[in-house]
């Protein structure tokens, strides 16, 4: 029996215009009612993640930064930075040898980028490594337009992992056993559930072992084909109420045999 619904945010929950349909808050809305917990498990921060809900979904349960933060009942549970050490090198070797390249890091509850931006919570700074005193929870960087980022994945030390997305044009590096299904687990952990009794909706490669691990894993019809391969069903896309579609059918208990 499904007990919790897991979302992630863009390309999933959320349309292409960054709207969330009224069909699907409803369908939400009788999940809750029909006692399923709905947790909200996106790559963002919380300040960007609470501007895009629909009020009937601020305050689910929340996994952010891929998994680095966990929040309950507006309460930071559960957190895992990079090691300071390693982050400084991940950020020395991209800016040295990248000098034209874009890079974020979330710190404690601030976010620096390293070159003028138009995200609201973002602080500009020459050097990201200027502003690490302390470790981050995530990076996120594009190399350049004649750059892909997956040339960073064997220049990861063992404590960092590297989330390839956007077709190779960004990365988004978390330490080592973050994931947004090691995010869900802890609390699934708190309301004595697993992640078998999870629905997990999402699009991309940072939603992967979300979806492979979750006991119904769905990937939407606008998700990468590597997560379409480990999902155990392809919803309509994000523009087309994908997970709408699909919860209905789970509460009609016809979920398998569309």
């Amino acid at each position: 029996m499904v007990a919790v619904v897991a979302l992630d945010l863009d390309g999933t929950l959320l349309r292409s215009d960054g709207s969330v349909s009224d069909r699907t808050v409803q369908i939400l809305e009788e999940c809750k009612h029909r006692g399923m917990r709905v947790v909200v498990a996106t790559g963002r921060r919380i300040a960007s993640s609470v501007r895009s809900l629909p009020p009937a979904l601020q305050g689910c349960p929340s996994v952010y930064l891929n998994g680095a933060q966990v929040y309950l009942d507006g309460t930071c549970i559960h957190s895992e930075a990079i090691p300071l050490e390693d982050s400084l090198r991940v950020v020395d070797l991209i800016e040295s040898r990248y000098p034209n390249c874009t890079l974020y890091a979330d710190i404690g509850d601030r976010l620096y980028v390293n070159r003028p931006t138009e995200y609201p919570e973002a602080l500009s700074i020459r050097r990201i490594s200027d502003a690490l005193v302390e470790p981050p929870l995530k990076m996120v960087v594009n190399l350049g337009p004649e750059n892909g980022v997956a040339c960073l994945a064997e220049e990861m030390p063992p404590s960092c992992r590297l989330i390839v997305t956007a077709g190779g044009a960004w990365g988004e590096v978390v330490a080592a056993p973050v994931s947004k299904a090691t995010g869900l687990a802890v609390l699934l952990q708190r309301w004595g559930l697993t992640l078998a009794d999870t629905i997990a909706f999402g699009d991309e490669m940072n939603d992967l072992e979300m979806v492979a691990e979750s006991g119904i894993g769905v990937a939407m019809g606008n998700a990468v084909p590597a997560l379409k391969a480990v999902a155990d069903r392809v919803a309509p896309s994000n523009d087309e109420d994908g997970v709408a579609c699909t919860l209905e059918a789970l509460l009609r208990d016809e979920l398998y045999t569309l």
